[in-house]
């Protein structure tokens, strides 16, 4: 009942949208105190990415990164077509995925993949072929069909 009679509420009702009914505001208190992270570059595009990173001091960019640096890559391109439901462009972003993941491992770059799903997979140089041991990439094991 606090917003009922505002003006901003009788506007949007009378132009037939929903009235604003309430808010909820959240993120008070001190921020976090950050620690030595061992992170040098931050790349991706995510607007709490650059946030988080902004605050703990490191750099963030959207492109491609030096990889000489410790870095941490957020990659959302299939997430975000998983939930668009958008089959072709999930398995394009699952192969390039799966491609820079072959570049670093080919460059010697020592690999920790998070895919948000309660595991974590490490490549280090010594480990030679362990985490992609695959002939084909995913899309040669992946049919789609019409309908």
């Amino acid at each position: 009942m606090l917003f009922h009679e505002l003006p901003v509420n009788l506007a949007r009702q009378a132009g037939g949208e929903m009235p604003v009914s309430g808010m909820w505001l959240s993120g008070g208190g001190p921020l976090p105190v950050t620690g030595d992270h061992g992170i040098g570059l931050v790349a991706g595009d995510e607007p709490l990415l650059r946030g988080a990173a902004l605050h703990a001091g490191v750099g963030c960019q959207a492109g491609p990164p030096n990889l000489e640096e410790n870095v941490l890559i957020v990659h959302q391109g299939c997430h975000s077509a998983w939930l668009a439901q958008n089959f072709s462009a999930w398995l394009e972003e699952v192969q390039q995925v799966e491609t820079s993941l072959k570049d670093w491992i080919q460059a010697r770059i020592p690999v920790i993949l998070y895919p948000c799903n309660g595991r974590c997979w490490h490549w280090q140089v010594q480990n030679k072929m362990r985490l992609w041991r695959r002939k084909h990439g995913f899309a040669h094991h992946v049919t789609i069909k019409n309908q």
